[in-house]
């Protein structure tokens, strides 16, 4: 099976979004099937390599198309119609390389590139946030559809009853966390004193503009840096001004903000952690949409999770894998965390288990051969 994966993105890209679709790639090409990835040739702050910066290997192709690409000659401002511009001639470029390749299936993250290429063949729209209900409405001509959540599934089921539509979420590559670091040894790799009680969040700062709760959990670690001194936050994946640009506020003085780290780097902090946490707000995007890849990842890495309580969490987590607390609630969070750093040994078992599941159900090739079954369901004659 040919599959041409066609993305409005520049690579590498400093977005998660990139390392998701380069892992995707990798693994269809692990489960034998032969693979095109079509991105843009606009280039951005990283340069070099895509194979090299993500650590896949070079089993697919990646075909730049070009594109009118004005931002380096334009006012912020005007960066809007730019875009505009930018993507319609992608999609047009899309367009043609899909109808050079007859034979294969088409794949997208990109509503109105699913849209666009539903027209000249078979294709399967990865969604990942739920797009207008307008442009949802036009995709009753696709293949097949990917959710991310089931709360994704029931929505696009409600509008598109008659479109094949299936839950797959994301994955994790196992290999990162071998071989697998013992907390003391993670520690001394970092630098972080043995005696310390770490908390660890890794990611970027925001999404879409919007938040992810750092701010409260900052405010919690220095409620509970009162009551345990050698208490530290770990922000990893981002600066003091990305905090301060996000939150109003500088953190507190509990509070380390790590710059993005490479994920081998990012899983030394993950085991070096005595809990890994993901404060996300109660918002429709976390709560229903959000499949992240720092959930299987804290997964993999075998630390106990403490995790708000949402849906798009509780498609793979429960009680026996993490600790919950009711989202947006600071106190609560003060109290689970207390709990954990005070005894983590009580909570290793949560970290083990998880560990286990990622291993044996969310991993990359799981993942692909799943979408390879989906699409072969879907497209027999």
């Amino acid at each position: 099976m040919h599959v041409v994966y066609l993305e409005n993105i520049r690579l590498p890209t400093e977005k998660a979004h990139g390392y998701q679709i380069m892992k995707t790639c990798e693994a269809l090409c692990l489960a034998n099937a032969q693979v095109t990835l079509g991105v843009t040739n606009r280039r951005g702050s990283l340069q070099g390599d895509p194979f090299t910066h993500y650590g896949v290997t070079p089993s697919f192709s990646v075909r730049e198309l070009p594109v009118i690409d004005l931002f380096p000659y334009l006012p912020s401002w005007l960066f809007a119609p730019a875009f505009v511009l930018e993507r319609a001639t992608f999609v047009r470029q899309a367009v043609r390389f899909a109808k050079a390749h007859p034979d294969a299936v088409l794949y997208t993250r990109d509503a109105r590139m699913a849209e666009a290429l539903s027209r000249v063949g078979r294709v399967f729209y990865e969604i990942h946030a739920l797009p207008p209900t307008k442009v949802l409405k036009k995709l009753e001509k696709v293949t097949g559809i990917v959710c991310m959540t089931r709360a994704l599934t029931d929505r696009v089921r409600e509008t598109l009853p008659e479109t094949p539509c299936t839950v797959i979420p994301d994955a994790v590559e196992m290999a990162v966390f071998h071989p697998l670091q013992t907390k003391a040894e993670a520690r001394a790799a970092l630098g972080i004193p043995p005696e310390a009680r770490v908390v660890v969040y890794g990611g970027r700062f925001s999404t879409m503009g919007a938040g992810k709760g750092l701010g409260m959990l900052d405010l919690a670690m220095q409620e509970i840096a009162t009551r345990i001194p050698d208490a530290r936050l770990y922000l990893v994946g981002g600066s003091e001004q990305d905090f301060l640009k996000m939150e109003g506020r500088a953190p507190g003085d509990a509070t380390r903000c790590i710059s993005n780290r490479p994920r081998t780097e990012l899983a030394l902090y993950y085991r070096a952690a005595d809990a890994l946490v993901m404060p996300f707000p109660n918002t429709p995007h976390y709560a229903y949409e959000m499949s992240p890849l720092k959930m299987f990842e804290y997964m993999a890495s075998g630390t106990p999770i403490v995790t708000s309580d949402l849906p798009s969490v509780r498609d793979v987590l429960n009680e026996d894998l993490a600790v919950f607390y009711p989202a947006d609630d600071r106190a609560a969070l003060v109290q689970v965390l207390l709990h954990v750093l005070q005894d983590p040994a009580a909570y290793a078992a949560y970290g083990a288990r998880a560990q286990e599941l990622a291993a044996g159900t969310y991993t990359w090739t799981h993942r692909a051969q799943a979408v390879l079954d989906w699409i072969t369901k879907n497209t027999a004659v």
